[in-house]
């Protein structure tokens, strides 16, 4: 089962997605003809020179956001400078025409980035990539990497700055990217080689979402150029504009859309609140072509969504709000608290390849925090699935992690549930399902069993099938007992749903009838089980024959131990070996209370 499972899974957030035909005349869109995949200009460009905001609500911010800079552009003067080398102008990289805006300017940067604190800087995880310290070691963040002055304009940026503006990347505290994941959380944290002392960290939300027509702004570097205020944008409620998609709702927790002129470059810059001047989110999604073949010339001019380029998303951003507490931690703040209890809460979930579960739920409690209508803002949780016997707390990259959306208060108040749809593994089978809490940003995890006790035990997790034939279905819940199956001092009751129950000690016994296994590869037994009347808590125990009931294997699947009438799942478990004349047989030999039996299953994979 290991060997063939498929690693390539893929999460989805965005649930009942369908696609309609293109109408647009214009080609198909295509990443690479963007910077970075991430590119639109929406309607007017509205991008600007920071002097053009001297004075305003917007041009406070931009001494604060920089540009993340590889090292091979940067020589240290050993002046108190540092100088820019081998650059090249926007229009000659992608050959743009004479007339696009900023055409003549150098291209220095990558990605963009605000200090949240003193030292820490962030920005997107993707602009890290897979090895994220070695692009870390690669790396400096430079600062007023733009036109401060309106004098300038007509002037090249690139050349020598003072060293106080240039910092290396000196540890990455935190990279929360799977690049296998479509709109997962991409929110990287960096440490700076010094604290930055001559301008102001951001402040950025902490609670809360923001809302749907919140007028919004840009600072970064589009495309690599000097830095850039975009104006004029604002969050938008779905993420397909409406050209190739109908229009999705996106979960205001899992990160926002708008309409900015966002290229290459912005990504991990800061998207602002129009009427707080808060950071709301890092940005991150692209929506369409960046520069597109102009019809007169041989030569690519800008791409307006809806005109000359198709825009199927909208550009997006990560929420800034769960990763508080780690910042606050990591600039000499409080810690962030820690999960107090967490659980899942299912036993086994049902799948088929292709189609999205249901929602796999567990919850959390985080003292003082959890609950209420919002519920903890930095706690956030993910559900897993993995090959059996997988230990997510000591090989967690093994399983497959989805981040979960809170979606309810727990029953006593006094806590957070979670959960999340996923999309199974390529194959039919059975997987390990876990599920896992984080309060500062995924820095350290709190594992959770089906237990709610302090101790994670990697036994008690839950189960993901997938694509299973059903073999055996038998509710036991009639006052008779079916056909093939043999009752030995087996009472039927009707009461409470019906079950049967296992009466005397020694000669209570349920047996099968006998079921021909012999052509699958793996079969599977699910019951449930409760507790009848007073005596000593034990389990139910299950014997197989794999001749038909003449001789009973000596390996014996014991179920959970029922405490009271509530009803525990036993199961799923794996049939030792199986036959074409295998038989089950259930009995009481090892408990002292008699027991209530139903819900029996038994399902195979071929």
């Amino acid at each position: 089962m290991r060997n063939a499972l498929l690693i390539g899974f893929l999460a989805l957030i965005l649930v009942g997605c369908s696609e309609q035909e293109n109408t647009n005349t214009e080609q198909p869109f295509d990443p690479q003809q963007c910077s970075g995949g991430k590119c639109d200009i929406w309607g007017e460009d509205d991008r600007a020179e920071t002097w053009e905001h001297d004075g305003t609500f917007e041009g406070s911010h931009v001494r604060s956001v920089g540009v993340l800079v590889e090292d091979n552009n940067l020589v240290q003067n050993g002046d108190g400078s540092v100088s820019t080398v081998g650059l090249s102008n926007l229009g000659s990289i992608y050959g743009l025409c004479e007339d696009v805006r900023f055409a003549e300017q150098p291209v220095l940067g990558y990605c963009s980035g605000f200090l949240a604190a003193e030292d820490l800087f962030v920005t997107a995880g993707h602009c890290l990539g897979d090895d994220i310290h070695a692009t870390c070691e690669r790396t400096s963040i430079l600062f007023d990497y733009a036109y401060l002055d309106p004098l300038d304009s007509m002037m090249d940026p690139a050349g020598d700055f003072a060293s106080d503006n240039a910092y290396r990347c000196e540890e990455v505290i935190l990279s929360d990217f799977d690049s296998d994941i479509y709109y997962s959380n991409d929110v990287a944290i960096l440490r700076l080689d010094r604290p930055v002392t001559d301008r102001p960290p951001l402040e950025f939300r902490r609670t809360g979402t923001i809302q749907p027509d919140t007028p919004v702004f840009m600072i970064g570097y589009p495309s690599g150029l000097p830095m850039k205020v975009a104006t004029g944008g604002v969050v938008v409620d779905s993420v397909h504009t409406g050209q190739w998609h109908e229009p999705i709702i996106m979960d205001a927790e899992r990160g926002f859309f708008f309409d900015l002129d966002m290229f290459g470059g912005n990504s991990g810059g800061p998207i602002f609140n129009a009427n707080t001047g808060l950071v709301e989110g890092v940005a991150h999604a692209y929506s369409g072509q960046n520069f597109v073949q102009s019809e007169q010339e041989s030569c690519f001019e800008l791409g307006v969504c809806g005109e000359n380029a198709v825009c199927p998303f909208y550009p997006g951003a990560y929420p800034v709000t769960e990763y508080a507490a780690i910042i606050d931690a990591e600039s000499g703040g409080a810690p962030p608290p820690p999960v107090d209890s967490c659980q899942m809460m299912q036993t086994t979930s049902y799948g088929s390849v292709g189609e999205l579960t249901t929602v796999i739920q567990a919850q959390a409690r985080v003292a003082d925090c959890s609950g209420g209508d919002e519920g903890c803002p930095v706690l956030r949780g993910q559900v897993g699935y993995s090959w059996l016997g997988e230990d997510p707390s000591t090989e967690p990259e093994f399983f497959r992690w989805i981040d979960t959306d809170r979606i309810a208060t727990a029953f006593d108040g006094q806590g957070d549930i979670h959960g999340a749809a996923v999309l199974p593994p390529g194959e039919a089978g059975i997987f390990s399902v876990a599920t896992r809490f984080t309060t500062d940003g995924g820095l350290s995890w709190r594992y959770c069993d089906l237990d709610d006790d302090d101790e994670f035990d990697p036994a008690r997790l839950g189960y993901l099938v997938v694509d299973a034939e059903e073999i055996l279905d038998q509710s036991l819940r009639e006052e008779a007992v079916s056909e093939g199956w043999q009752a030995t001092d087996i009472v039927w009751e009707p009461a409470d749903g019906g079950y049967a129950r296992l009466s005397t000690r020694d000669d209570s016994e349920l047996r099968t009838p006998v079921l021909d296994l012999s052509s699958y590869q793996e079969v599977i037994l699910e019951f449930f089980v409760a507790k009848w009347g007073s005596g000593g808590d034990g389990p139910v125990t299950v014997e197989f024959s794999v001749d038909g009931g003449l001789s009973w294997d000596s390996q014996e699947l014991d179920s959970p131990i029922p405490q009271d009438s509530s009803y525990v799942y036993a199961g799923p478990f794996i049939l030792p070996e199986v036959s074409s004349e295998t038989v089950l047989r259930f009995t009481r030999t090892k408990s002292a209370s008699q027991k209530r039996l139903r819900d029996v299953r038994v399902l195979g994979f071929q």
